[in-house]
């Protein structure tokens, strides 16, 4: 399994991303490194949104 780390925008805002083939977390560090974004993935490619930032301020 192999892990990725690279950058993405989330809402337009810049973001880091922590990816493997089981779970995907995105961070904005321009909001006090915040969790925009948890993902979990299931060996069918099919994925659950465990946590999703609705508002950022």
């Amino acid at each position: 399994m192999q892990t990725r780390f690279y950058e993405d925008s989330y809402k337009g805002i810049n973001s880091i991303v922590l990816e493997n083939d089981q779970i995907r977390a995105e961070w904005l560090p321009s909001n006090g490194a915040k969790l925009a974004s948890l993902i979990t993935k299931t060996p069918q490619g099919i994925s659950s949104c465990c946590f999703n930032q609705s508002r950022l301020r």
